[in-house]
């Protein structure tokens, strides 16, 4: 009877290995193909990170929204999605934050109008709502908003003809999405010879929408 209970175990173990490593991301790669989830400028992406606390050892999902300003190669520039907040307004956080509003974000963000903010020309940061508000009022109707830099602008360069390390903020690869529904950024922090590294920092892709 064990015996026949440690053969089942084994089955399901490699059911399992086989539906993670090869039907998965046969799916996944499937799907990246239809017009609906096909992966390009304007595509919104929702993610899910998983952290763990070091003081008490504790796992929380962290979801997030960016939407895609720039494609160059392998080298997929995100924008995360922010919304203005009204000191009055019951909901407090970001959609990153809060799991209800990032779900019912799924089935309406192809209908949301969308304040663009260029944090180049006005040096207006995420999470600074008095600038947000100076520069862009209409913030007060149409809450949502991402800010782009380099999106659609020429690569910044140094003196040897290297992307300098602030244009690989929120950058990540293209294959890393593509083949393995993965969120993995390039980084030059400490890189001298001017060749971004990746960093895969476990943050899962749960689902890519365009408009319809």
């Amino acid at each position: 009877m064990k015996n026949k209970i440690f053969k089942i175990s084994i089955l399901i173990l490699i059911i399992f290995a086989l539906y993670k490593l090869v039907y998965k991301p046969f799916m996944w790669q499937k799907l990246m193909t239809t017009n609906e989830h096909k992966l390009q400028v304007g595509s919104y992406i929702f993610s899910v990170n998983e952290i763990t606390n070091g003081d008490t050892f504790t796992r929380s999902d962290y979801h997030s929204v960016s939407i895609v300003t720039d494609i160059d190669g392998d080298y997929v520039r995100l924008a995360a999605v922010q919304k203005f907040i009204n000191p009055n307004e019951k909901i407090n956080s970001l959609p990153s934050k809060n799991d209800n509003y990032y779900n019912n974000l799924k089935s309406t963000i192809d209908t949301i109008k969308f304040t663009v903010v260029d944090v180049n020309e006005n040096l207006v940061y995420v999470g600074d709502q008095k600038n947000i508000i100076k520069y862009y009022p209409i913030v007060k109707n149409q809450p949502f908003y991402y800010t782009v830099g380099y999106a659609n602008k020429p690569i910044p360069l140094d003196a040897r003809g290297n992307p300098t390390s602030d244009y690989f903020d929120k950058v990540y690869s293209k294959k890393e999405i593509i083949e393995n529904g993965k969120l993995v950024r390039y980084d030059l922090t400490n890189q001298f010879n001017g060749i971004p590294v990746l960093y895969d920092l476990g943050e899962k892709i749960e689902l890519i929408i365009n408009e319809k």
